[in-house]
């Protein structure tokens, strides 16, 4: 009688199928009991508190680090008045201060100032947990 575990390290996000290996003196009578173990990638992701769109190649979009292990993340960016200027069902660190609304003044050039956002993150990565959303505010300068 007994059981082994060989431990894991998870050197980046994902999904990991552990298998518990129990006997009892013969290998015909194992019995394997696979469990499913959810791995971040260390700090999940950092996002950006600041960007600015000017064309000077640095700094140009709302970037979110670590944002490869979680495909299909949703982004979601509101004005001071609740307004949503930015969505992306699929964000790839591409949201460079232009707005989707028709609704703006001045074209669709977001003028500088502090936008809130909402980041959904996404992909098989992850199940149904505390930390599958963020919000925050991000401030755009040009």
């Amino acid at each position: 009688q007994g059981s082994s575990f060989t431990g894991f390290t998870a050197d980046k996000a994902g999904v990991y199928v552990v298998q518990l290996i129990a006997w009892s003196g013969l290998p015909e009578c194992a019995d394997t009991v696979e469990r499913f173990v959810v791995a971040y990638s260390n700090g999940d992701i950092l996002i950006s508190e600041a960007f600015s769109p000017n064309d000077d190649a640095k700094n140009e979009v709302f970037y979110i680090e670590g944002l490869e292990n979680f495909p299909n993340t949703k982004v979601w960016i509101y004005n001071r008045w609740g307004n949503l200027v930015f969505h992306s069902e699929n964000y790839q660190n591409d949201w460079n201060g232009i707005s989707q609304s028709g609704l703006n003044i001045g074209g669709s050039q977001l003028p500088e100032g502090t936008y809130y956002y909402v980041v959904e993150l996404g992909g098989d990565l992850i199940l149904e947990k505390d930390n599958s959303v963020k919000t925050g505010f991000v401030v755009l300068r040009r």
